[in-house]
């Protein structure tokens, strides 16, 4: 529009996330993202952890947010790829208004959707506010002929701007949610971007409750196929040399994982110190890494 004018629902999509970056704001640093940079996250946050007067900044995440009954919808010939280098968590928040509340939902299953369509392609993804069974556990993401669904579950958080003044306990038990779901998501985050698809999550929840004040149903989906065990295997690889080398390829405790596992003999040995010193730099090894590597 133009000429003073402007769509009223723009107007309330503004308030909506003013009112949620009010409420987040409590948790710690929450920048809003300027509107022609908008790609599909809303927010950036970071939650804070306070000791006196000093703030120290924490995990970071990113949330996306609607008002009213507006569908939590993805849809571009890009989004594939833009959803596959994203690497920060990802979380979708519904703004009421009316109620001054805001409900927070986890995105955690895109995770697997993401890893087990990298041979297909990702034009629309239908985040739904639901478990998506009646059993009340989190149902599997879809994907048919480039159209996604992922289901979210219920919220995870549910808190109103009077909560933030009335209820201080409540809100701290929140932070603690948040933290928890957060972590999750990093994790797994790092997981997939280094293809090592073993992710973590939770299929049946209770809002606003961690697993210390209720049971809460987990889910390790794990995916299979030749490219992943190479990679695992290079991983394995990896970790023994420098276990090796901090520890001695001899030591008791490590000769079952250092030579045993993965059969090395004084030449793999010799080979895979090549390989170590070659992808880091002199001086990253501990000092008695030559006599252990050596004795």
């Amino acid at each position: 529009m133009g000429g003073g004018t402007t769509g009223n629902n723009l107007n309330q999509g503004r308030r909506a996330e003013a009112m949620a970056q009010y409420i987040m704001s409590k948790f710690g640093p929450c920048q809003r993202v300027l509107q022609e940079n908008d790609y599909g996250i809303d927010f950036y946050c970071n939650l804070m952890e306070v000791k006196g007067s000093v703030g120290k900044t924490g995990l970071l995440y990113g949330m996306q947010v609607k008002s009213g009954d507006e569908e939590f919808i993805y849809e571009s010939t890009n989004l594939h790829k833009w959803l596959l280098q994203y690497n920060i968590p990802m979380f979708m928040c519904r703004a009421d208004r009316g109620k001054a509340s805001i409900k927070i939902f986890s995105t955690w299953f895109l995770n697997q959707l993401l890893v087990q369509s990298r041979s297909h392609k990702i034009h629309r993804i239908e985040f739904i506010e639901n478990y998506g069974n009646s059993e009340k556990t989190l149902k599997s993401p879809e994907l048919v002929d480039g159209l996604a669904k992922v289901w979210m579950g219920p919220p995870i958080v549910e808190l109103s701007v009077n909560d933030l003044e009335e209820e201080p306990e409540k809100v701290d038990e929140i932070k603690e949610v948040l933290k928890l779901w957060v972590s999750i998501e990093v994790q797994n985050y790092s997981k997939r971007n280094i293809d090592l698809p073993i992710f973590f999550g939770y299929i049946h929840w209770d809002t606003n409750k961690t697993f210390r004040k209720h049971q809460m149903r987990y889910f390790m989906p794990h995916i299979y196929s030749d490219t992943v065990t190479d990679k695992v295997f290079e991983y394995i690889v990896q970790a023994c040399a420098l276990i090796g080398f901090n520890k001695g390829f001899d030591h008791k405790d490590l000769v079952p994982l250092t030579r045993h596992l993965l059969n090395l003999d004084e030449a793999s040995i010799i080979s895979i110190r090549a390989w170590y010193s070659n992808h880091f730099k002199k001086g990253i090894e501990p000092d008695h890494s030559e006599k252990n590597a050596t004795s």
